[in-house]
């Protein structure tokens, strides 16, 4: 008896849960909402003796109702709600690449490839575009047929469109644009990004830098902008970790070292307490 894993290892089923049907619930509104009143008085009454239920839940909020939801089910899974910019809830299971890019963004088949190997790689990864507020007017009010035809908002979408092109079906979901943000929003979000892909852009360097969040940048030869350039003064831990080779030939380096801090916490607290040592003794203001 007992159940056979894929290696062929059997293990062992506790008496007390033989023979019941396993029931998966999943909501963002496990909450006062109406999906949690209706769901509640569901997952309360299910016989035990018959079934197990584990609760997946998104929170939007925690109040009484999400509470008594939680004490009702047998497992209580939640992801944490982080904060919600450009229309978009990111949770605390999610590892954020930020891609802060201008109109038109210097984005080719190399960082394509960079941003699709990332959401293959790491299975919790969001690779997240974000154009750049001040060049993009022509955004939401286009002022000519021709003007949205080589607007922003259509440019991107295209970017968009031919990034997930050579992704994975089931990738795809992962790589999100959304739309220019307000300083506030936008710091705001770099602040709970994993990491920032810099494919060129200085002023996403000083800030990502500045907010002590580590900035992954490609390095091709000598050159790589401001953010290769002030991750190899910084030394040690900090080029080590977000010093990649990005572009056409390389693009698996850059998006091994994005995982690498995405996905390795005592890692990324390596590079950030390297950057913050940096900023508390006045280095990264000499080498910006």
């Amino acid at each position: 008896p007992g159940i056979v894993d894929e290696g062929g290892e059997r293990h062992a089923v506790s008496e007390g849960n033989r023979g019941k049907i396993k029931v998966g619930i999943v909501s963002a509104y496990f909450c006062s909402h109406p999906v949690g009143r209706i769901s509640l008085p569901v997952i309360a009454s299910l016989p035990r003796d018959k079934f197990r239920v584990t609760v997946f839940s998104l929170p939007t909020k925690v109040d009484s109702w999400a509470q008594a939801i939680a004490w009702s089910a047998d497992n209580y899974e939640a992801n944490e709600l982080k904060s919600e910019y450009g229309g978009r809830k990111f949770f605390s299971n999610e590892n954020i690449y930020l891609v802060l890019t201008s109109v038109p963004p210097a984005i080719g088949a190399g960082e394509d490839e960079v941003m699709r190997r990332i959401v293959e790689t790491d299975s919790n990864a969001l690779v997240v575009l974000v154009p750049d507020k001040a060049e993009t007017s022509l955004w939401n009010s286009p002022t000519s047929e021709v003007a949205y035809r080589l607007g922003p908002r259509l440019w991107c979408s295209r970017l968009l469109e031919r990034i997930k092109e050579g992704a994975k079906e089931e990738d795809r979901d992962r790589i999100l644009l959304l739309k220019p943000m307000s300083v506030e929003e936008k710091t705001g979000l770099i602040k709970i990004s994993s990491a920032v892909l810099d494919f060129g852009g200085s002023i996403t360097a000083v800030e990502a830098l500045a907010l002590r969040v580590p900035v992954i940048c490609e390095e091709k030869g000598e050159v790589g902008g401001i953010g290769c350039g002030v991750n190899r003064r910084l030394g040690g831990v900090v080029e080590e970790s977000c010093v990649g080779r990005g572009g056409e030939e390389g693009g698996e380096g850059m998006a091994e070292k994005a995982v690498r801090l995405g996905v390795d916490g005592k890692l990324r607290a390596e590079v950030v307490n390297a950057i913050d040592d940096a900023i508390v003794k006045g280095e990264l203001g000499d080498v910006m």
